[in-house]
């Protein structure tokens, strides 16, 4: 929340009461400023792009209004009310403030005698299936968020406006709609006009009824609020906001989402989350929202919260976890992360027979493959609806039998046209996975089944392109496909191999924590010494590095994350693929200047290269212990 002048009372919005519905406690730290959860962050920054397109969207379908540019909650707010005064039947970023409350709506349309008040969501709606409603016009669970946000807007425009007959609508991204632009997100970024209309993308859904339930009160059920209408709930929480009260905290099962739980290497303070379990918690005891597998739900109602208050005969012991040649499961990685904290002594590694079994499938060449992608509200493509998988990036590193290896990438710069096509002709163009390879073959490794799905995806979109769109590649692209997914004449298909389903299935090791991505668990692997330590401790010297060095021990006995060591290196804008996709979103937006630009494009480039590199490392260690044979294809 922006800081407000010295001796200025903040206001309360939207977001912040929906904050303060869950949690009271957490309206304080919001205000105080406590350190939030990065990730959270970086999702939000993704939200409120598309949020940003979609209103431009609006806008355009709806031209001829007046916006509200005023800086300044009071200025605006009074430019509003002008608007409204001056007849204008349209009013974009309109603003009202109120009883310590702020409220912004992104259209006000006045029409048939009712000030009809639009606003945007980012979740895609699709008429005829999904309802706001359920059976006795009760509000459905995965509603309840927005409705609370829109009923509080709601109420602090019927504040502002009394008498006025309000009709309120929210706006979603249709499922049905389909882009009639190229390049629609540019042109909304730009202010240019449309050639063609676009008012398939978006949907209005009346809100009328579900709006008055909320201002009734009948979502503060189960609430610090229940029993109040919205009006007194509003009230209570401008209060809390201001500091004119102090909640106590009540810690449950709801604190496992809260934003202000940060991650255990997160050594930023205050501490939100320990400020409100201090009197349960000592410095040392571990929180049951850090287990693996199922027990957390019904923990909590029990009134178990801390690993040690877990009664013993309900965590799997060493013995029956090494015992088993079955598929690890959650509830079985759940009790070595307790054993291990009671002390207990756990292996160094665990290896299901799968392991070697899968591995010992794998055929030469293999490609470590990882795409990024991005979903987003306004479609970059004409024929496409919202949400449309865009992949824009690609990093392969190719291991050969002799242990060589060499590495291929690809982003897009915004140059290429369409980036989905553009990766495909890239990709084809990696040696042994391309049109003009001979022999084909080989295994494609991910770390998940998303690389494979969504080739098989690109695929049905090229059979699916409309007339007149189509890439005058279109048919060497499928031909290609057909012969990498399917094989062709004289040319084996690739094997597709998931190397997360294999750690999940089939593999641990003692410094594995609370994590089985990519990220943790190549931590974990180098951890163990050996062939990567042998290997790693060299310099580097790759398609985005120079001489980095990425086997290094971390003063403490163990060894640092390669991630945490890009960060130092200068990929620090990149750390996660929710990152990459918000960063990829401020490229194709065409708003950052030519250095930060460049800092981006290399920061994507590090990151999606280490995600390979990473793979290969994890394979390099499991083929120096595991009794198995990779095939030359």
């Amino acid at each position: 929340m922006a800081s407000k002048p010295q001796g200025e009372a903040p206001l309360l919005r939207s977001f912040l009461f929906r904050t303060a519905t869950r949690c009271p406690v957490r309206l304080r730290y919001h205000r105080l400023d406590y350190p939030e959860k990065e990730e959270r962050r970086t999702y939000a920054r993704h939200a409120r792009y598309n949020r940003r397109q979609l209103e431009a969207l609006l806008r355009a379908v709806h031209p001829g209004g007046l916006r509200v540019e005023k800086e300044g909650d009071a200025a605006a707010a009074g430019a509003t009310r002008e608007a409204l005064d001056q007849g204008w039947e349209l009013v974009y970023d309109a603003q009202f403030e109120d009883r310590g409350c702020r409220a912004r709506l992104p259209l006000l349309r006045r029409r048939e005698g009712s000030l009809e008040c639009l606003l945007v969501q980012t979740r895609a709606f699709k008429p005829g299936r999904h309802r706001l409603s359920g059976k006795g016009g009760a509000v459905r669970d995965t509603w309840r968020e927005t409705l609370l946000d829109f009923a509080f807007r709601m109420q602090v425009v019927s504040w502002c406006l009394p008498g006025e007959k309000l009709r309120p609508l929210l706006v979603f991204p249709s499922r049905s709609g389909r882009a009639a632009n190229d390049a629609l997100h540019r042109m909304l970024e730009e202010g240019d006009p449309l050639p063609h209309p676009e008012s398939s993308l978006l949907v209005e859904v009346e809100a009328e009824e579900e709006v008055s339930r909320v201002r009734r009160g009948e979502l503060f059920r189960g609430t610090s609020w229940a029993g109040l209408e919205l009006p007194d709930a509003m009230e209570s929480a401008v209060e809390l906001l201001r500091g004119k009260r102090r909640p106590e905290p009540s810690p449950g099962y709801k604190c496992r989402g809260c934003e202000f739980r940060l991650d255990p290497d997160d050594g930023r303070e205050p501490h939100g989350f320990r400020e409100c379990w201090s009197g349960r918690m000592e410095e040392d005891d571990r929180h049951i929202f850090g287990l693996f597998g199922p027990g957390i739900r019904r923990w909590s109602r029990e009134g178990i919260y801390l690993q040690h208050e877990i009664p013993e005969e309900e965590i799997a012991t060493v013995a029956e976890v090494r015992a088993g040649e079955r598929p690890l499961t959650a509830k079985q990685r759940q009790g070595l992360q307790m054993r291990g904290y009671r002390g207990g002594e756990l292996p160094e590694e665990i290896v299901r027979p799968g392991l070697p079994d899968a591995l010992a499938s794998w055929r030469y060449p293999l490609y470590f493959l990882d795409f990024e992608a991005g979903t987003y509200a306004v479609p970059v493509r004409g024929g496409r609806p919202p949400y449309h998988l865009e992949l824009f990036q690609f990093s392969c590193h190719t291991l050969h039998e002799d242990g060589s290896w060499s590495h291929r990438q690809w982003i897009d710069r915004g140059g290429e046209g369409y980036c989905n096509y553009a990766l495909l002709r890239n990709l084809a163009r990696v040696p042994g996975l391309g049109a003009d390879s001979s022999t084909g073959g080989g295994t494609l490794v991910q770390y998940s089944g998303f690389e494979g799905q969504a080739l098989r995806k690109m695929r049905g979109e090229l059979r699916e392109e409309q007339r007149g769109r189509a890439p005058e590649d279109r048919r060497e692209l499928l031909d290609w496909l057909d012969a990498l997914l399917d094989g062709a004449e004289g040319r084996p298909a690739v094997q597709l191999a998931d190397m997360s389903r294999l750690v999940r299935d089939y593999y641990y090791n003692r410094h594995m924590e609370d994590s089985l991505g990519l990220k943790e668990v190549v931590r974990a692997v180098m951890a163990m010494g050996g062939v990567l330590q042998e290997r790693w401790s060299r310099p580097y010297r790759g398609s985005n590095f120079d001489g980095i060095v990425w086997w290094q021990p971390d003063g403490k006995g163990g060894v640092r994350s390669p991630y945490r060591i890009l960060v130092e290196q200068g990929g620090a804008d990149v750390q996660r693929g929710a990152e990459a996709m918000t960063s990829y979103a401020d490229l194709r937006a065409g708003r950052l200047g030519v250095d930060e630009r460049q800092d981006r494009l290399s920061s994507l480039l590090k990151y999606c290269e280490l995600d390979t590199l990473a793979m290969l490392m994890i394979f390099q260690h499991w083929n120096s212990g595991c009794a198995f044979q990779v095939q030359d294809s």
